[in-house]
C-alpha cells in the first residue's frame, strides 16, 4: 500500500526516487510469485543504476529470489558477494537466506549456525523460529515445531504481518497433523485472509507441500472464497524447495531414537525385531533426510535441532 502511495505522488528525488521505488517493488516481488515480474524488475533496478548505498541490498534480493527458485548454488555465491556490504537488520536478513539455502542443501549444522546469529526484534520482523519450526515439521517432529513457535505466539499481534501469517500457517499444519481439524481450519482461514490482504504467498513456503495441499483443499471444501487460493496451484511448480525435506516415518523415528540412545545397528534390529538389512535401509534414509553421512553425525544433527525422538 505504501508503494502504491509513493508511485502516485511526484517526488523531488528524481531518478533516485524511481530507483528506490523499483527496489521496494523488487523486494516485494518474490512474495507475489511470478518469475517474470521479478526479472523485469531486476533489469530495471540493474545495480549500476541504483543508489550506491542500495546496491548490496538489490543484489541480496536477487540472491533471495534465487533461493526461492531452488537455485541454491547461485544464491550462496550471490550472498557471498554482498555480505560485506550489509549490516544491522539486512545482515540478519542475509543470514536467514544463508540458513534457508544451507538447510535445504542438507547442511543442517552450517544452517543452524546462521540461524543462531539472527536476532529477532520485539516484533519478529526477522523470525528464525519460523524456519526452525518448518524444519521440525518436515521431520515430523510436532512437539519440536510447536515449541519453536511458542515464543512467536506470545508476541501475538505485535508480530509484523509476514511473521504472523507464517506462524498461523505453520500452526494450521501442526493442528492438521494432530487431527485437531477445527483448530487447523481457524488458523488456516486467519492466515489466508491476512495473506490476501497483503498480496503474498510467501508464508506458504514454510509447511511441507502435502500439508499445504491438504489445508487448501479443506479451505475450498468449506467454501472459503479467497482469490489467493486460485494462485496456490502454481506452488507445485515453484516449490521444489518445499519437497527437499521429507518427514521421517514412524519406523525411521524409532530407529533414530535408538541410535541417539547409543544402540548399534544389530541392537536396533533386535529391539525392533527387524532384519539387519532392513535396519541398514532405514538408517540410509534417516541419514539422507537429516543431511548426515554417518551415525555420529545423524545423532549430532538430531540433538542440535532439538528433535523429539
Amino acid at each position: 500500500m505504501c508503494l502504491r502511495r509513493v508511485e502516485a505522488d511526484a517526488s523531488p528525488l528524481g531518478a533516485d526516487a524511481a530507483a528506490l521505488r523499483d527496489i521496494a517493488a523488487l523486494l516485494l516481488s518474490p512474495e507475489r510469485g511470478p518469475t517474470a515480474e521479478f526479472y523485469a524488475l531486476a533489469r530495471a533496478v540493474d545495480a549500476p543504476n541504483a543508489p550506491a548505498a542500495w546496491v548490496p541490498l538489490t543484489l541480496a534480493a536477487h540472491g533471495y529470489f534465487m533461493a526461492r527458485e531452488s537455485l541454491f548454488a547461485e544464491a550462496l555465491e550471490q550472498m557471498q558477494r554482498v555480505a560485506a556490504g550489509l549490516d544491522g537488520y539486512w545482515s540478519d536478513w542475509a543470514d536467514m537466506i544463508r540458513a534457508f539455502v544451507h538447510m535445504r542443501l542438507g547442511g543442517v549444522e552450517s544452517g543452524w549456525e546462521y540461524l543462531e546469529r539472527v536476532r529477532p526484534d520485539d516484533r519478529h520482523a526477522l523470525c528464525p523460529f519460523r524456519e526452525i519450526a518448518a524444519l521440525r515439521l518436515r521431520l515430523n517432529d510436532l512437539p519440536g515445531a510447536e515449541a519453536a513457535i511458542a515464543e512467536c505466539e506470545l508476541v501475538g499481534d505485535r508480530h509484523v504481518p509476514r511473521s504472523r501469517m507464517a506462524i498461523q500457517w505453520l500452526r494450521a499444519a501442526i493442528e492438521l497433523r494432530r487431527g485437531r481439524i477445527a483448530e487447523s481450519d481457524i488458523h488456516a482461514d486467519v492466515a489466508l485472509i491476512t495473506m490476501t490482504r497483503n498480496d503474498t504467498t510467501g508464508p506458504m513456503y514454510f509447511p511441507p507441500l502435502d500439508d499445504i495441499r491438504s489445508l487448501v483443499a479443506r479451505a475450498r471444501a468449506r467454501g472459503t472464497a479467497i482469490p489467493l487460493l486460485d494462485r496456490v496451484a502454481a506452488l507445485d511448480d515453484r516449490s521444489r524447495l518445499v519437497k527437499t525435506f521429507v518427514a521421517l516415518t514412524a519406523r525411521e523415528r524409532d530407529v533414530l531414537s535408538l541410535l541417539c540412545a547409543g544402540a548399534s545397528s544389530d541392537q536396533i534390529a533386535d529391539e525392533l525385531v527387524l532384519s539387519r538389512n532392513t535396519i541398514k535401509t532405514h538408517l540410509r534414509r534417516v541419514y539422507s533426510k537429516l543431511g548426515a553421512s554417518s551415525a555420529q553425525e545423524a545423532v549430532r544433527i538430531a540433538r542440535w535441532m532439538g528433535l523429539t525422538v
